[in-house]
Formats: C-alpha cells, structure tokens, sequence
C-alpha cells in the first residue's frame, strides 16, 4: 500500500478506498459555479461523485502550523521525493487533479501549487495530531516528518486566478520516544540461587527386614530329666 484515498459521503462518516497507483482522472469530477460576491466563485471538487480526502506518505514541515490572525496553516515539503517513490505517486495524483482544472480553465492562472516541491495547506480547526503510537498531540514540532490526511474540497476563481482549497484534517508525527518515568534496570541486585532439582526417587524410604539371627551349632544346650535319670542308673550299676 503506497497512499490511500478516503472517500466519504458526509463529514461525519468515511469510507475509504485504498489505491496503489495513479487516480482515474475520469473519477476527477468538477462540480457547478458557486458565486458569492467580488467576483468570488467556488467550484468544488469530488472524486467518483463524493469528498476527495487522499492520505499523503511523509511530509516534511520546517516549521508546523503556522497560525496568522484567525487562520492557520502548514507548508508541506516533497523534498524528499528522490528517496521515496511513495512521494512520488503522490505528485503525479496532485498533478492529475490540477492539470484537469487546468485544461477546463486555461483562461486562468493556477497560484500556489508546488513552489519548489512546498504547497501550503489550511489547517481544519478540528484537526486532530497524533505520533506514531496513536497519541494524541498539543502541536507539530518544527523540522519533522508525517503523514497527513487531506482534503481537497475544490477552488476559488478570484479574478482569473484559481486558489485550490486544501484541508489538513489529521496528521502522524513521527515523534522521538520520550521516558516520562525512572526506566533503568537495577544490576547490582545479586540473582537468588537455583532451587535444588529434587528426583522422586531421592524421596523414597527403603525398608530393610533384617533377618532372624540363626544359633550356632556347638550351643550347649541343658539336658532334660529323663536324661539325668538314665545317667544316675547308670552309675549305680558299676562296683567299686
């Protein structure tokens, strides 16, 4: 995915269709005159009959949102064109759009677009900043890169010179990573020992049955009185 083209039927709801290359000028379509005084005619712009809202690939800004008197505004670089061809894609789709006008209304005089690879855009009040991390931001730091959500509502014809009214209404600021707490990790803390790898066998209690301690056979064992009885007859039957 290179850009995206958002397209929304209100304000309030969008439905976005994501391209990879160049816009269908056919889908460029120019809207009827809207006078208002002075020689003030708005003609607005839509692609495929709805708002034109294209998601840009990174910008460069040297100086953020410029804000004079009531208005605001930011000046949008290309300069880094010859290192992303997103870039790229981006002009040519631009230059789709302004070069259709410009052949409808070649009796004027286009102001203000790419003057050195800058265009300035008018910053919706409603604009909403965020850094990479969906974040929501107060400004747009000076000298930084993002990508931006646009919207190209049509022009203004004042005295023969058109003035292309182009919106900022979001932007993602690549943001440097800010710590706001105590981040370090303490090494100096020694690591606990490792538990003893215990084996289930270890646990095991062994019982031994010793056995019966056998006798001896020169025991002496004491004679019964039948055996006493038979020696002392004995001993009566032999003479002196």
């Amino acid at each position: 995915m290179k850009y995206q083209i958002y397209l929304r039927p209100t304000l309030y709801y969008i439905y976005d269709m994501i391209i990879n290359d160049i816009i269908d000028i056919k889908n460029i379509n120019i809207k009827k005159h809207l006078y208002y005084s002075n020689n003030y005619t708005f003609v607005p712009i839509k692609y495929n009959q709805t708002d034109l809202i294209i998601q840009t690939p990174k910008l460069y800004t040297k100086y953020g949102i410029i804000d004079y008197f009531d208005k605001s505004s930011i000046v949008l670089s290309l300069q880094n064109i010859t290192n992303d061809n997103n870039i790229c894609i981006f002009k040519n789709n631009l230059e789709l759009i302004f070069n259709k006008v410009r052949n409808k209304y070649n009796n004027c005089e286009i102001i203000d677009y790419l003057e050195k690879l800058d265009m300035r855009y008018k910053v919706s009040q409603n604009i909403l900043l965020y850094d990479s991390s969906k974040n929501l931001l107060n400004n747009i730091p000076n000298n930084s890169y993002g990508n931006y959500i646009i919207h190209l509502s049509g022009f203004w014809i004042i005295d023969k010179c058109i003035h292309f009214q182009w919106h900022v209404l979001q932007a993602k600021i690549d943001i440097p990573i800010i710590l706001k707490k105590y981040a370090f990790i303490n090494t100096n803390i020694p690591k606990p020992p490792p538990l003893p790898n215990f084996c289930k066998k270890e646990h095991k209690i062994k019982i031994i049955k010793k056995k019966a301690k056998q006798l001896h056979d020169n025991k002496i064992e004491p004679p019964s009185l039948d055996e006493i009885q038979k020696a002392l007859n004995k001993l009566k039957k032999i003479k002196i």
